[in-house]
């Protein structure tokens, strides 16, 4: 198996350890880039990517998180080294700039989180600490996945 290249942009905490449980034996086959974290500038994004793009040419997926501009910039950076479709392109939350993409190839889908439960969580969480109660460090809340083709679909009733 060859290794495979991703490229982080935004992404400013560590969630390898994630990655690594999830993948298994198969997390030594891949190979991280240097996070991408820009000033919130389309062209910082596309530029940063392109570099990335040119310097490890089986790169193969990408991760965005949902800042308009790095999302942009990432799919700017994807069609102009004519990757579209070859480069996995995943983006963390929804946004309507991320339907944008979809017919031209550059988004392959995406992780959704629940908002509504997170915030839910964290008032329950507070008034735990509030009144002594032990909090935990993680607290699971569930994700959904869209795949590129059901994204527009999904953005109709995505509540904003």
């Amino acid at each position: 198996m060859t290794r495979k290249q991703m490229a982080l942009p935004w992404l400013h905490w560590n969630r390898r350890d994630g990655f690594d449980e999830a993948m298994g034996d198969e997390a030594g086959h891949f190979t991280w880039c240097q996070w991408i974290i820009n000033d919130l500038s389309v062209s910082r994004a596309r530029e940063q990517l392109e570099t990335q793009i040119m310097s490890y040419p089986d790169l193969r997926a990408v991760f965005t998180l949902g800042t308009e501009s790095v999302i942009t910039g990432t799919m700017e950076a994807i069609r102009s080294q004519k990757q579209e479709g070859v480069l996995y392109h995943y983006g963390f939350d929804y946004s309507p700039t991320l339907e944008a993409g979809v017919d031209e190839g550059l988004i392959t889908g995406i992780v959704d989180q629940n908002s509504e439960a997170i915030g839910s969580l964290l008032v329950d969480k507070l008034a735990d600490a509030v009144d002594g109660r032990e909090i935990s460090k993680e607290y699971p809340v569930d994700v959904t996945w869209i795949e590129a083709e059901n994204l527009k679909e999904y953005g109709k009733n995505h509540k904003r």
